[in-house]
């Protein structure tokens, strides 16, 4: 059964909004059971606040016809504010076709997302950009997520962010697949597989441990590396890319930071 909702707030309390409202929905708990959930407005996770289903695939949110924005945020996405301690789970958000991201978020410290699968947007699948001119935005952990048959990148994590650790997370059938943009952290089971573009791509990375990247039938490069430095990276298996299946790259580009490729690596 679908139910048309902007959103469904607090601990089981049924927000007001409906298809067509423009006014996001927030609380500190927004607890979705079982079932469709069809928004015509983001839902927005406050600082504090936790986004919960059911479980993947069985709380399901979906962009209503027509949406075309993102479908979960942080708040405050143009601020410029730091937002600690968001936390997304159980849960798979649909697209539809037609919303540009699953979630996006701007400087989430102490975040989570977890046992999330986000399917079918026009954009980026997930999104978090830190902060320009701030303190460094930091720790998250990222375990047990899903992102699949999305235009853009699959996820994409960068800018000023610090701290971060990847359990199990896969991309398959986007535009590109991951973008790791950021330093200190490490990741444990990331696959990019049979996405049209590159796989993974990692940037300007500082002291991190990369264990056991797989990286299959993408249509370009299995693994770009542009800058990865005092870091570590064990198990890595890419077969089967377009073009390189490793490709250590000369360097980022500039004028943003630069670490180069592979020094004390």
């Amino acid at each position: 059964m679908t139910r048309r909702l902007a959103a469904l707030a607090g601990v089981a309390a049924l927000a007001l909004g409906a298809v067509g409202s423009s006014s996001p929905a927030s609380a500190d708990v927004i607890a979705y059971g079982q079932g469709v959930v069809e928004l015509s407005a983001p839902v927005v996770v406050p600082d504090g606040g936790t986004l919960v289903g059911a479980g993947v695939g069985q709380t399901i949110l979906r962009a209503a016809p027509g949406f075309t924005g993102p479908l979960v945020v942080s708040q405050g996405l143009t601020d410029g504010l730091h937002h600690p301690g968001v936390t997304i789970r159980d849960v798979t958000i649909d697209g539809g076709g037609s919303a540009v991201n699953g979630i996006r978020l701007s400087g989430a410290d102490d975040l989570r997302i977890e046992n999330v699968e986000v399917e079918h947007t026009t954009g980026v699948g997930i999104l978090h950009r830190g902060l320009v001119k701030s303190p460094f935005i930091q720790q998250q952990t990222w375990r047990n997520v899903t992102v699949h048959d999305c235009r853009g990148w699959g996820i994409f994590n960068g800018t000023r962010t610090r701290k971060i650790s990847y359990i199990e997370v896969a991309v398959t059938r986007c535009d590109n697949g991951m973008a790791i943009d950021h330093s200190e952290g490490q990741a444990d089971g990331i696959r990019v597989t049979s996405n049209t573009v590159d796989g993974l791509w990692i940037r300007n990375v500082y002291t991190m441990s990369l264990t056991s990247l797989v990286a299959t039938g993408n249509g370009r490069d299995g693994i770009h590396v542009q800058g990865l430095v005092q870091s570590l990276g064990t198990s890595w298996v890419a077969l089967g890319n377009g073009r390189r299946d490793v490709w250590f790259d000369a360097s980022a580009p500039q004028p943003t930071y630069n670490y180069g490729v592979t020094r004390g690596t």
